[in-house]
């Protein structure tokens, strides 16, 4: 503990190795550099001390009050691999900035006095992390920048952050992270177009009708993590990981971005998930969400990874693009689906579609494959037409025809398909129905 009050040495000050606690106020000379090394420690101690700058790689512990001075509007800035822990009410009514290591909070004020009015990059992450141990609602005027050497805020395990403000990107390429068990909730709009990665804990909107990422920004949802729309309709540029969706009864739109991605976490709500842009959407587990499934054109969602998995519970996919299943077991699929978009089939497992299908894009068989399709496909039209697109089948076609004893079929049914069948595979007719080919 350093009490003295009469230390004049010229020099810098440096902790490197222990704890270094001021036992009272203005130990350090004046304008001494201070740095605080790895492992090591400055205690504040609650005492108030001005010194010429604070670097390193250690821990700094303030619970005294920074204050501007002489009526400036003082500024802080977190540089070093360190953390620097505040504790005060303080008063500074400049920036802050984070630049490396950790900057440790539990209040707003910690941060100094709150904008009166909206101020743009008034907190700024920039390749550093801020930390915080008490959930808290920060100021809506604070502005956060993402620096471009990315930025991570830090929300500890039972603790909630709530931010209505609005997280801007110095450029693309400034990436954000959420990090901690903890949750951040957004109400507001972020604009920053960099990646977003959920490392742990969750990130959600606060309710369905407050809180947004940009559409363009690329998501990732870690193993463990959450990301819950919470019944907001919004959009995201993808989504990747192998964390847990929750949608509330909103609908996600991913793919704005035009990449190819894999999610193979969890989809669970009563909300949708629409696949937008040129690339393919891969969904390696069985999802729980019932929302519409809504393939955009252009762009391709893969059910399965040629696994045992890969299904949704939606009733209803609108696929004006590509749906792709590629499983090693048969899926059996119930629902409706619709759209000008194609079909292909591509795993050992098979597809069966025992709903009223009304989609007439084209249909591909793989070698390997095999699709069922029963007299459901038949009921859209009162011709019995089944409308589906050509179909290049190099595997094994089944038109399971069985007709139902009441309306429509009563006991018999003629079903035609009117479209082109090409490719190396069979065609097998099973059931007592009647299936008319007209294509050439």
């Amino acid at each position: 503990e350093l009490s003295s009050t009469s230390n004049d040495y010229g020099g810098s000050t440096t902790v490197s190795a222990g704890t270094l606690k001021l036992g009272t106020a203005d130990v350090i000379p004046n304008g001494s550099a201070v740095s605080v090394s790895s492992g090591a420690t400055l205690n504040m101690n609650g005492k108030a001390e001005t010194i010429g700058s604070l670097a390193g790689a250690g821990a700094v512990t303030l619970s005294g009050v920074i204050a501007n001075v002489s009526g400036q509007a003082g500024a802080l800035t977190k540089t070093g691999a360190g953390t620097l822990t505040l504790s005060g009410a303080n008063t500074f009514t400049g920036k802050t900035t984070v630049s490396a290591g950790t900057l440790s909070i539990a209040a707003d004020s910690n941060l100094g006095t709150a904008p009166g009015t909206v101020a743009t990059d008034q907190l700024s992450i920039n390749g550093g992390t801020l930390a915080i141990t008490t959930g808290f609602t920060m100021s809506t005027n604070r502005g956060i920048t993402i620096g471009n050497s990315d930025g991570t805020i830090d929300v500890s395990n039972a603790q909630t952050l709530t931010y209505g403000g609005v997280i801007a990107g110095a450029s693309s390429s400034a990436d954000f992270t959420k990090a901690g068990l903890g949750t951040l909730t957004l109400s507001g709009s972020s604009s920053y177009t960099g990646a977003t990665t959920i490392s742990a804990g969750t990130l959600q909107f606060s309710s369905s009708s407050a809180g947004a990422l940009s559409s363009s920004t690329a998501v990732t949802v870690s193993s463990g993590a959450t990301f819950a729309v919470n019944g907001r309709t919004t959009s995201v540029g993808s989504i990747a990981g192998a964390g847990t969706i929750t949608l509330g009864a909103g609908t996600l739109t991913a793919g704005g971005d035009n990449s190819s991605t894999t999610y193979t976490g969890a989809i669970s709500g009563t909300g949708g998930l629409t696949k937008a842009g040129s690339g393919m959407l891969t969904l390696e587990q069985d999802l729980t969400f019932t929302g519409a499934l809504t393939i955009s054109a252009g762009g391709t969602v893969r059910l399965g990874t040629g696994g045992a998995t890969g299904s949704v519970a939606s009733t209803s996919i609108v696929n004006n693009g590509t749906l792709n299943i590629n499983r090693s077991v048969l899926y059996s699929y119930s629902g409706v689906i619709s759209g000008a978009g194609g079909v292909t089939i591509s795993g050992s497992g098979g597809l069966s579609l025992t709903g009223n299908n009304t989609f007439t894009g084209a249909v591909t068989v793989d070698a390997g494959s095999n699709l069922t399709i029963d007299r459901s496909s038949c009921d859209s039209d009162a011709d019995r037409t089944i409308r589906f697109g050509n179909i290049v089948n190099n595997a094994t076609i089944t038109f399971n025809l069985v007709p139902i004893v009441g309306a429509p079929d009563n006991g018999s049914l003629t079903c035609t398909y009117p479209s082109v069948m090409s490719g190396t595979g069979e065609i097998v007719k099973t059931g007592t129905g009647t299936l008319v080919l007209t294509g050439s």
